[in-house]
């Protein structure tokens, strides 16, 4: 829903820059909206809901003194503010189903760590699986996903 690159976006220039995207529901104005940055100004976005991501694009847009398409993206921008509090929601329900498939993917990696090791790190799954499954809980406790 949310991404960040970088890369060249300007077809008159070979400057690198970022790009943040977020890309929207099917009965959204138009399937994504992105502003990019130089490479100096990288926006920080991560684990940021929709509705500050938004936030952050809008400010950029408005930054700029000439933008040909800034009418049509302040359409884009109401639509999401006013559907923020769904957006949010299913934001998050999509982060937390995603740890614990990261859990089992950095225990993996540290199986093979630890292979390659002779010292072993000792406690550090059990960590990590306590510390996921808190943020979890809490993921689910603060955003109920919204139902179609």
């Amino acid at each position: 829903m949310i991404s960040k690159s970088k890369g060249q976006y300007n077809l008159c220039s070979n400057d690198m820059e970022w790009c943040v995207s977020l890309r929207l529901p099917a009965d959204a104005p138009q399937r994504e909206i992105s502003q990019t940055w130089d490479l100096d100004d990288e926006p920080d976005v991560d684990d940021l809901p929709p509705s500050e991501v938004i936030e952050i694009i809008s400010q950029r847009l408005e930054h700029y003194l000439f933008s040909t398409g800034r009418e049509e993206d302040r359409k884009v921008i109401a639509w999401v503010r006013a559907n923020a509090a769904r957006l949010d929601a299913e934001w998050a329900a999509s982060e937390a189903e995603q740890i614990p498939r990261r859990i089992v993917r950095l225990q993996g990696r540290l199986e093979e760590l630890h292979e390659m090791q002779e010292q072993p790190c000792d406690g550090i799954e059990d960590r990590l699986e306590a510390t996921a499954l808190d943020a979890v809980g809490k993921a689910l406790a603060k955003d109920q996903p919204c139902k179609p």
